[in-house]
Order: structure tokens, then sequence, then C-alpha cells
């Protein structure tokens, strides 16, 4: 019995502690590479109206979501050409994004502006994949 309560308080000392980290902890739970600070700044930049910023928010979210399934998919069957698989998986769901986003930036600059979001957004989210 003793050994029982001994156990109870070690497992909620370790709960409370670990708690405490993730409170202390500068990200918030569920943080993403797309809540990134730089990769915020740069949707920003590239200054879009009420209509081109739903339409930005839904592209992206598809995006997001569809590497998301797409990498789930890939370590749940074990496939033994991850790297290349999810190489092609971003190219995909980007490419998507890319034809999207074409209709809905109009002027060159605006696009351009996309384009280096693209980018980071990218990077990150590969740096994400590559964490051990």
């Amino acid at each position: 019995m003793a050994r029982l309560k001994q156990f109870m308080l070690v497992s909620i000392g370790a709960l409370v502690f670990s708690f405490g980290s993730v409170i202390a902890s500068e990200k918030p739970l569920g943080s993403g590479p797309w809540t990134d600070p730089d990769v915020i700044k740069a949707a920003i930049a590239i200054d879009m109206t009420a209509e081109q910023s739903a339409a930005f928010r839904s592209t992206v979210g598809i995006f997001i979501d569809g590497m998301m399934r797409q990498s789930m998919s890939l370590i749940k069957r074990q496939k033994p050409d991850l790297k290349r698989e999810l190489k092609r998986g971003y190219r995909k769901h980007g490419n998507r994004m890319d034809k999207n986003m074409q209709t809905v930036f109009t002027e060159e600059a605006q696009y351009a502006r996309y384009e280096a979001y693209r980018d980071l957004l990218l990077s990150k989210m590969k740096k994400m994949g590559s964490r051990r």
C-alpha cells in the first residue's frame, strides 16, 4: 500500500511538472510552422483585401491539411521512400495552392510576396518534418 501511495505521488508530481513546463513554453499547444512569427509577417506583407484574405486562408488551410494527411498516411503505411514521397506531396499540394492563388492575386507584386510567403512556409514545414 505504501508503494502505491508513493507511485501515485510521483505520478502526480510528474504530471504537474510536465504541465507547468507546457504552460511556461513560448509556443502554444498545437502550434506549427504556420504560426511562426516570420511566416505571419510574410502573410501580412502580402497586403490582401478581405476577399483575398478569405481565399488565402482557405487555400493555405487546404494545403496544410493535405500535407498533414499525406504525411500521416505515409507514416502509417511505413513507406521506405518517405523523403521522396514527401517531396512529391509538397510539390503536388504546392502547385494546387499556387494555381488557386494565381486567380486570387492579380497584381504581380502581390503574387511575388505570396511566393515569398509560400517559400518560407515550405521551408518551415520541411524543418518541422526533419526534427527528431
